[in-house]
């Protein structure tokens, strides 16, 4: 009786989810440790490795969670398993190993370009060929980002091979 109860209370596949989240955490805050010099946008009351650091107490709060979710579901007559009967698409694996192809050139390529090549490959990989949605996006959005961290925010980011063109 009492394993039946431990089991409804966790959901077998989110619980995996979530044990793979913290082992990333884990990965990522060690990471965080090796960060030697402070950003400008960081450098006054802030140490470099602090403000990534409260981004992974956040996700890790948040993954706390994932485990119990199917009982708030439960609650509004959901179950969360129902759309998980069908199989991964092949679409979804793709997608993942362009973008790890994508962010293992990024430094190579720099931020600007690998964010553009991003904004350019994925829609067209995933069938979108309407151009008056496309063009927009893949022209504004790059902009914003760039806008957001370089003006608003003070981050530059590394150009790549777009610096042999600041010479």
């Amino acid at each position: 009786m009492k394993v039946s109860k431990f089991k409804s209370l966790f959901n077998k596949t989110d619980t995996i989810i979530a044990i793979f989240i913290f082992a990333i955490i884990v990965l990522l805050w060690n990471e965080t440790d090796n960060f030697e010099e402070v950003s400008d946008l960081f450098a006054q009351n802030i140490q470099a490795e602090t403000f990534p650091k409260i981004l992974l107490i956040t996700i890790g709060l948040m993954t706390l969670m994932i485990p119990f979710e199917h009982l708030f579901l439960k609650n509004s007559g959901k179950d969360i398993d129902s759309g998980r009967k069908k199989k991964v698409s092949f679409v979804t694996y793709a997608t993942m190993i362009i973008l790890l192809i994508v962010i293992a050139s990024s430094e190579f390529l720099g931020a600007y370009i690998t964010i553009a090549v991003t904004c350019i490959i994925i829609p067209f990989f995933w069938g979108e060929r309407n151009l008056k949605i496309l063009l927009p996006y893949i022209i504004l959005f790059p902009m914003a980002i760039i806008f957001i961290f370089n003006f608003i925010l003070g981050v530059y980011f590394e150009p790549g091979l777009l610096e042999y063109f600041y010479k």
